[in-house]
């Protein structure tokens, strides 16, 4: 592991460079993975194919689009027990989370305005979205947890 401010080669698992004393991939003039220099907006390293695309205020890691490994375990346990998005939130996907919110929001009030109306209608319609919902949330989990899942920050639905 290489500082991304400095370039200087890092301990494997610091947090802190010991040469500039940046925070671990927070810098952006550097590859984390192999130490080559980037240039300003560049979204992969060209020596090594490292993502160099900024979460949360770090350089990613890993291949392009990629879900950490550190965040790959709790976004698939989430995935797979909630149907929330809180996953995408935490993989910057804000425009899916919105999406899964929205479909158990609209699938409560149908199955208690249905139910309460006696509209059977609304109640079926109201399982059906939140049956839909977790299944894409549990195929998100699995394809999370086996790694072959693609951040995509701006889609609405990730396929």
């Amino acid at each position: 592991m290489y500082c991304s401010n400095c370039g200087k080669e890092m301990l494997s698992g610091a947090e802190i460079c010991t040469n500039c004393g940046f925070q671990a991939r927070t810098g952006n003039k550097y590859c984390s993975n192999c130490g080559e220099p980037i240039q300003e907006g560049q979204a992969m390293c060209i020596r090594c194919g490292n993502s160099l695309v900024m979460v949360h205020g770090r350089q990613a890691g890993g291949k392009l689009g990629s879900v950490p490994k550190d965040q790959r375990v709790l976004c698939g346990i989430l995935s797979l027990l909630l149907t929330l998005g809180i996953q995408n939130f935490i993989l910057g996907e804000t425009k899916q989370g919105i999406l899964h919110i929205l479909l158990v929001g609209i699938s409560i009030f149908f199955m208690l305005f249905g139910d309460a109306a006696w509209i059977d209608w609304m109640y079926v319609l109201g399982q059906i979205i939140v049956f839909g919902n977790a299944i894409w949330s549990i195929i998100e989990g699995i394809r999370i947890l086996t790694g072959t899942y693609t951040v995509k920050p701006n889609a609405w639905f990730n396929c």
